[in-house]
């Protein structure tokens, strides 16, 4: 389904550890081993201002990672993407191929900022509860 350009959404912002360790799928991060995880405060404060001066609106930093919102349009714009809404009520970037997926691409944006980002991706649904949020 087509997304309205003025509808409002949001991503998470997921920051590189200063550590260096890898974040996989199956990485399971926890408040013992957190700070092993988490970015620096100057990538945190580098990666919120470009992204704001970008047009986004920054959220907390919580953990490792913060939301960005902004108009659909703005997404499109920066990011380079095709979005579309999914049957069950979420937002998806599409790929080359029309399938859809969660993480965005990080590789249109700058240099500077994408090197400080481990993923930037959208939160699926919810599998219980309302459906019209």
């Amino acid at each position: 389904m087509k997304l309205s350009e003025d509808k409002i959404i949001s991503a998470q912002v997921i920051l590189r550890p200063t550590s260096g360790r890898n974040i996989t799928p199956e990485t399971l991060i926890t408040a013992e081993n957190i700070s092993q995880y988490a970015p620096s405060q100057e990538s945190v404060n580098e990666t919120s201002r470009m992204f704001s001066s970008l047009g986004f609106e920054i959220g907390t930093m919580v953990g490792i990672s913060f939301s960005i919102t902004a108009q659909v349009r703005t997404f499109v714009d920066v990011l380079k993407v095709r979005l579309r809404l999914t049957d069950r009520g979420g937002i998806e970037c599409l790929g080359d191929d029309d399938t859809g997926r969660l993480e965005l691409p990080i590789t249109n944006l700058p240099r500077k900022l994408a090197l400080h980002l481990h993923a930037v991706t959208f939160t699926a649904p919810p599998d219980f509860g309302p459906t019209d949020f």
